[in-house]
């Protein structure tokens, strides 16, 4: 099942709400947009680390459905095709901006070392001033990795961490290979571990 599809009383795929939409049921967009705003809305948060920014794209991928919505073959699935539109509205607003090699997000945190992130902390739950101080640097590194990483390897790995996409969702979005994928985040991910050995 794609992220949006849930099992309330509307039981219509994405697929047979576009397809409605097309023919005018303006209720079948809301329902779209109550499935995928919060997931949208998180996606580009991860990418940003701005809510005004992640709320201005969110708003510009809808009305890019509203008048991209003949283009759409149901013979496809809605989701990839819906999130080909996100991220090329993000690509481009990074590419308006100057600033499409800096997209990737600040948050970024293995989920393995999150426990070893909190570490110990004061009576009232905060963090102590060393540990914070160690996570900002943590989180440096991170970002400092990241960047070095192709931006192909670093999209693959955030659409599958954070979007939680299939590797064929993935190939579908960014039209590519199921394999070309899997290299990429596997590479990716080698070389995340080796420059950030000793720091994770």
């Amino acid at each position: 099942m794609y992220i949006g599809q849930n099992d309330s009383d509307n039981d219509k795929s994405d697929e047979q709400l576009m397809i409605a939409y097309q023919k005018g049921d303006f209720e079948a967009f809301g329902m779209l947009y109550l499935r995928y705003e919060g997931h949208l809305y998180n996606f580009f948060l991860k990418w940003t680390g701005d809510r005004e920014q992640a709320d201005d794209l969110l708003q510009a991928v809808f009305l890019k459905l509203h008048r991209r919505r003949d283009l759409y073959n149901p013979d496809y699935s809605f989701a990839p095709w819906f999130f080909s539109i996100a991220r090329n509205t993000l690509k481009n607003s990074y590419h308006k901006n100057r600033r499409y090699n800096e997209i990737f997000i600040r948050q970024l945190v293995l989920e393995e070392n999150e426990q070893r992130e909190r570490g110990p902390t004061n009576l009232d739950g905060n963090d102590n001033p060393e540990e914070i101080i160690c996570k900002k640097e943590r989180k440096k590194m991170i970002e400092s990795a990241l960047l070095k990483l192709p931006k192909s390897q670093r999209e693959a790995i955030l659409l599958n961490k954070y979007g939680g996409f299939s590797y064929l969702e993935i190939a579908n979005i960014t039209v590519s290979s199921v394999g070309s994928v899997k290299q990429k985040i596997h590479r990716g991910y080698t070389t995340l571990r080796k420059l950030l050995e000793g720091w994770i």
